[in-house]
């Protein structure tokens, strides 16, 4: 009765939503964080939200298309973001590497800089890098985000 909400940071997060939302009797509003690339199927086990890095606009339009019913415009603008969760989902310290960038080359942050990372983020991953964020503001352009 204390709680009210709960995030879910775990892998795999599915069978976890599922029990918390089967034992709460879905009175529990239910978070999904790191499992953003299961989006279509944390929506389908009854996730109110999920909480994602950045891409938030491509995100919403997919929670919005897919509450709206529109389920294969939800699957089609979700496969256009997965190859930026692909690229970032590698290890938490390219995600992070990759987020600052992108910030960065938007203007809301002042440096690329990040704390001393365990995993590297190399000259490949710097082209890759760099790929996507220019397919990312194509791919949000095209949707009217940007």
């Amino acid at each position: 009765p204390a709680f009210r909400c709960l995030k879910v940071e775990v892998r795999p997060a599915g069978p976890k939503y599922s029990a918390v939302i089967e034992a709460t009797d879905g009175r529990l509003h239910v978070s999904g964080g790191w499992a953003a690339d299961q989006m279509i199927e944390s929506l389908d086990r009854g996730v109110d939200v999920v909480m994602p890095t950045a891409m938030t606009g491509l995100y919403r339009r997919v929670y919005d298309c897919w509450h709206r019913g529109e389920r294969d415009e939800a699957r089609a603008v979700f496969a256009k973001i997965l190859p930026v969760i692909a690229f970032t989902r590698q290890h938490i310290d390219v995600s992070i590497h990759f987020y600052k960038r992108l910030f960065h080359r938007r203007g809301i942050f002042r440096t690329e800089r990040t704390r001393r990372p365990a995993a590297s983020y190399d000259e490949h991953h710097e082209r890759q890098g760099e790929w996507l964020i220019e397919y990312l503001g194509q791919t949000e352009a095209e949707a009217g985000l940007l």
